[in-house]
């Protein structure tokens, strides 16, 4: 299971421990390998539609699983199992155990930062529809700072001139 970096803009997909590769060669131009030699199946016309989906489907697929595994990587707080509470938390996960050395078998639970994003509320408007706060929830601090500066600029009456 490899694939070739997206440097180039460029996919190749590799399945069945080695067995089976579809690769871009150029922009439009793809072929199918069989244990690296050219399958015979696929000479003259290249792989078909199907085959191209789904070697651009595995390689999106593969690129999520290593983004989640670099954050799973990332995530280095230790708790007892039964007590996530931030008191519990440790950097170890042997310190979860310094109280228990007689070689008991405790579940640790591991965990840390999977995302941050930016919360805001303010309460509702005269003008809204219901009673709900109006609430905010956006990936960067500058988004979600913009859209509470436009709700606000919002209910603020227009000036009328003298």
């Amino acid at each position: 299971m490899s694939e070739r970096a997206a440097d180039d803009g460029l996919i190749s997909v590799t399945v069945n421990d080695g067995k089976y590769t579809i690769q871009q060669t150029s922009p439009g131009t793809w072929e199918a390998l069989r244990y690296g030699e050219e399958w015979p199946a696929f000479r003259g016309s290249g792989p078909d539609n199907l085959h191209v989906a789904l070697a651009y489907e595995i390689a999106a697929l593969r690129e999520q699983v290593a983004d989640l595994q670099r954050k799973v990587n990332g995530c280095q707080w230790y708790w007892p199992e039964d007590d996530t509470s931030s008191d519990a938390c440790v950097e170890n996960p042997f310190e979860v155990l310094e109280w228990d050395k007689d070689g008991t078998v405790a579940a640790v639970s591991r965990g840390g930062i999977i995302e941050t994003r930016y919360y805001a509320i303010l309460p509702a408007a005269e003008d809204a529809d219901s009673d709900d706060d109006f609430e905010v929830d956006e990936a960067t601090h500058e988004a979600a700072q913009n859209k509470v500066n436009a709700e606000l600029a919002r209910r603020i009456p227009p000036q009328v001139a003298a």
